[in-house]
């Protein structure tokens, strides 16, 4: 959950090097809108990939659920700030 925030972070740092006199909202802007979309998507498909513990039964749904339901709800969340909040 935290690769999308130093993946972020270190594009906007890479920004700021090559175009030392530009506006710095400009180039964090453009580093968002260049890792942005790739970094939301990679990180629904992690939570996507929980969805079929939730077709479990018995012991075993019982057993995963939470890790399912915790996991699912925290990518997600991380996804919606690592395109929200960090830039």
């Amino acid at each position: 959950m935290m690769d999308a925030p130093v993946v972020m972070i270190e594009n906007m740092h890479k920004h700021l090097e090559r175009e030392s006199g530009a506006d710095p909202w400009a180039a964090a802007m453009a580093a968002a809108e260049e890792v942005g979309p790739a970094l939301f998507f990679s990180l629904i498909i992690i939570a996507v990939s929980f969805l079929p513990v939730f077709a479990l039964g018995g012991e075993e749904g019982k057993l995963f659920a939470p890790l399912a339901f915790t996991k699912t709800f925290s990518v997600a969340a991380a996804a919606m700030l690592s395109v929200t909040l960090v830039p």
